[in-house]
């Protein structure tokens, strides 16, 4: 037997090195919060952030069926961007293209059939905000954790 040839190591540059990422096109219809759950789903299941699926789904469920009410989308079609910049994090983004307002929670009264989409954002993402671009759009966007903030 000969004698096993050396294995080289290849590093890349940390600058090479991207983060899990995907982009979802979704049609501004009643089945995109259900498209964008099970991409969610998905991708936190192939990035190992099962930790996260429960509050991850109600999150993006939560905004994307804002963005698909209010968003006013003149493409007909939100965007929903999901980053995995650690094992720990889920970043998520849902855009809309169209000019409505920044959107701002709300106290909704107990007979009121919605209004509480924000507020539950807030309560289970470590951050969320709004950047808003004009004619352009905004994005809504949420950062979820498995580990409490401190």
């Amino acid at each position: 037997m000969g004698a096993h040839p050396m294995r080289r190591r290849t590093l890349m540059p940390a600058s090479l090195v991207t983060e899990p990422r995907e982009d979802h096109w979704l049609d501004s219809d009643r089945l995109a919060p259900a498209t964008a759950r099970r991409r969610t789903s998905d991708f936190l299941s192939a990035y190992g952030l099962d930790a996260l699926q429960g509050d991850a789904i109600t999150v993006v469920s939560e905004l994307v069926t804002n963005a698909v009410q209010y968003g006013s989308p003149r493409l007909g079609r939100v965007l929903l961007t999901l980053r995995a910049p650690n094992r720990e994090q889920l970043h998520v983004e849902i855009r809309d293209f169209g000019p409505t307002p920044i959107p701002e929670p709300r106290d909704a009264a107990l007979d009121d059939e919605a209004g509480r989409g924000l507020q539950i954002v807030s309560t289970l993402a470590r951050n969320w905000g709004v950047d808003y671009r004009g004619d352009h759009g905004k994005v809504v966007w949420a950062i979820l954790a498995d580990q409490p903030t401190e």
